[in-house]
């Protein structure tokens, strides 16, 4: 319910109470990052202005590094995805909306690191969950390689020791 916490923020602030009016509107925002803009020119607010700017800014300098964080994520994610010869669509989509998120993320303020923030996450996790698929897969494959080879070479040994064994070899003196 961000609209209430909304509305709640702005009543606190009608009456003057900014520790309410803060503490709703960090609520709010939490739920809707657009109520951002929205109560820097709201009315409501103007008897709190001090303690709500103050709020907002360590709101967005706080979205803003948790965003950075999130983004070099993604980045060392697709690095590494890259790295090991993970080469999936999904990867190269991630790489691409990791740059349109950058470009957003430099233009924006708080709606946009929220954005960036959410959505590197997201592509995060995807990009990390499909590395794993690749790796399980490579996974079996290279113990299904090493299960024939172990069968071979049991065949082998079993074939060398019939040989030393067998009445022929005794007989030539092998």
């Amino acid at each position: 319910f961000p609209e209430a916490r909304y509305m709640h923020a702005s009543f606190a602030g009608l009456l003057g109470r900014d520790a309410i009016a803060t503490a709703s509107l960090e609520a709010a925002l939490a739920d809707d990052p657009r109520y951002y803009p929205r109560c820097q020119n709201d009315a409501c607010f103007d008897s709190v202005r001090g303690p709500i700017g103050r709020a907002l800014e360590g709101l967005g300098q706080h979205q803003k590094e948790l965003a950075t964080q999130s983004l070099d994520y993604l980045q060392n994610i697709i690095d590494t995805a890259r790295q090991y010869k993970i080469g999936s669509p999904l990867v190269d989509d991630a790489k691409l909306e990791h740059e349109s998120l950058a470009r957003l993320f430099t233009q924006g303020a708080y709606v946009e690191h929220t954005i960036a923030l959410h959505r590197s996450s997201e592509l995060a996790k995807a990009v990390v969950e499909a590395g794993q698929e690749v790796l399980d897969d490579r996974i079996q494959q290279l113990r299904g390689e090493i299960e024939q080879r172990e069968a071979t070479l049991r065949k082998e040994i079993q074939f060398r020791e019939f040989r030393l064994r067998s009445p022929r070899t005794e007989q030539a003196g092998i």
